[in-house]
């Protein structure tokens, strides 16, 4: 009866798993294909001497669990599959084994979060990045506005000026108008008689 050693492997993604699986399993040699009925993982005739003197087939099936990944896996010593009430001796080396992949792949999704969390504050950065830069710009505008302002009221200022100073010379103009019409007027009266 086969009895599987089963491993979860959480916020792990199934692909990251297949590819770890594979690496463990090329360095016991053997062939390994994927069986396409069953999905599994099957290495023939693996090298594996803290399990056994012979070979040894491997079977490993790796499921996907919600966030979390499942790996299943059978070791079949010939003619007897591997299980601690019958191989207490070997038994210890594959739950070594699978527990050193369990890091492994827990280590390389927690580099993976890293990674995402580490390209999240770099955007957040750039985008900092970029409204400091607007502000900037909106700034610069504003203080051109302030500027303008500034020089609009100054002008404002000279005009009010010439407008009193020409509204007094008008006022006396408006003077000299009249005394030189009373002038001519009373020319005119002193003429006419």
């Amino acid at each position: 009866m086969r009895k599987p050693l089963v491993v979860s492997l959480q916020k792990s993604d199934k692909e990251d798993v297949e590819k770890e699986w594979l690496k463990i399993v090329k360095e016991f040699g053997g062939k390994t294909k994927k069986i396409a009925k069953t999905g599994e993982y099957f290495t023939d005739n693996a090298n594996i001497p803290a399990m056994s003197r012979n070979t040894v087939d491997v079977y490993a099936l790796i499921e996907e669990r919600g966030p979390d990944a499942e790996l299943v896996v059978w070791f079949d010593l010939g003619g007897a599959f591997l299980a601690s009430d019958m191989h207490a001796t070997r038994f210890p080396y594959a739950e070594k084994l699978l527990g050193d992949m369990s890091l492994k792949v827990s280590e390389a999704a927690m580099e993976e979060e890293l990674l995402k969390q580490e390209a999240q504050l770099k955007n957040l950065a750039d985008k900092l990045n970029e409204l400091r830069a607007q502000k900037g710009e909106i700034t610069n505008e504003i203080m051109k506005y302030v500027d303008k302002i500034t020089e609009a009221k100054n002008k404002i200022e000279a005009v009010d000026a010439q407008f009193k100073s020409t509204q007094q010379t008008f006022s006396a103009q408006e003077k000299s108008v009249e005394s030189a019409k009373n002038r001519l007027r009373t020319y005119r009266d002193v003429a006419n008689k």
